[in-house]
C-alpha cells in the first residue's frame, strides 16, 4: 500500500522554505548595505583628515622656508632684515588666507559624505501685512510657484486636505465642515454634525439631539424625557 502525501503540507513546506530564503536574502542585503555604508563613512573620514593635514602642511612648510631664509641671513651678507620680514610678512599671511580657504571647503562639506557640499535649503521670503496676521492673497501670489511643503498646499477654502497615506492633498472638508456653493469648507450649523472628511453636506441631528455650537462633529443626546428644540441647539421638556 503506497504512502498517501498531502499536496497541502508540501505547500506548507515550499511556502516556509520560501520565507526562509527570503529572510535569508534580506539579512545578506543588509549586511552588504552596512558593509558599504562602513566603507564609505571611513572614506569620507579619510578626505576629511587629509584635508585637515593640508591645513598643517602649509604651515609647515612656511615655517621651512622661513628658516631657509633665516639661514640664508645669517651666511649672507646681502639678505638684509628688510628683505627677511617682508618675506615673513607675505608667508604668515599667504598661509592664514590659504589656510582659511582649507578650512572653509572643509565646512561646506556634508559630515557623513566628505565629497557632497551641505548646503542649505531655499528659502521663500515673503513680506506679511502689518495690519494682519494672515497673509493676503497677493503675498501668497508673491510666493514661489509651487513653494509649499505637506499639509501646507491644502486649502480650507479650495476645499482640500492633507491625505497621509498618499502624502498629497486630496478633495475633502475636515470634520465638522462640509463644501458649500462657494467651493471652499464651512462649519455644520446648530443641530447638524458631520464625522467624515469627504466634501459631503452635514447630517440633522435626530428630535432627541442637539449640538452645542457650529462645527460639531457628533450630536449630543437630550436627557431622558426631553427633545431638542427647533434649531437643534438645546434641550427642552
Amino acid at each position: 500500500m503506497s504512502d498517501f502525501i498531502n499536496p497541502s503540507g508540501v505547500d506548507e513546506i515550499l511556502q516556509n522554505e520560501a520565507r526562509n530564503l527570503a529572510n535569508k536574502l534580506n539579512s545578506v542585503n543588509n549586511t552588504i548595505a552596512s558593509e558599504k555604508r562602513i566603507i564609505q563613512l571611513n572614506d569620507s573620514y579619510s578626505k576629511r583628515m587629509a584635508a585637515y593635514t593640508n591645513i598643517v602642511m602649509v604651515f609647515v612648510v612656511a615655517l621651512a622656508i622661513a628658516i631657509v631664509m633665516k639661514l640664508l641671513k645669517n651666511n649672507t651678507p646681502f639678505v638684509s632684515d628688510t628683505v627677511l620680514s617682508i618675506v615673513y610678512i607675505i608667508l604668515i599671511s599667504s598661509s592664514i588666507i590659504y589656510s582659511m580657504f582649507l578650512l572653509s571647503d572643509i565646512i561646506s562639506r556634508e559630515k557623513n559624505d566628505f565629497d557632497k557640499l551641505d548646503l542649505p535649503p531655499p528659502k521663500a521670503v515673503f513680506t506679511k501685512s502689518s495690519t494682519s496676521s494672515e497673509p493676503t492673497e497677493l503675498e501668497v501670489k508673491s510666493m514661489l510657484p509651487g513653494y509649499c511643503i505637506g499639509s501646507n498646499c491644502c486649502s480650507v477654502s479650495m476645499a482640500t486636505i492633507w491625505d497621509s497615506t498618499s502624502k498629497a492633498c486630496k478633495s475633502g472638508c475636515a470634520p465638522g465642515t462640509y463644501k458649500d456653493s462657494t467651493g471652499g469648507c464651512v462649519a455644520c450649523a446648530i443641530g447638524t454634525s458631520k464625522t467624515s472628511s469627504d466634501i459631503s453636506a452635514c447630517t440633522k441631528c435626530n428630535s432627541t439631539q442637539y449640538t452645542e455650537s457650529t462645527g460639531a462633529t457628533y450630536c449630543l443626546q437630550c436627557p431622558a424625557n426631553k427633545v431638542a428644540n427647533a434649531n437643534g441647539s438645546a434641550c427642552i421638556d
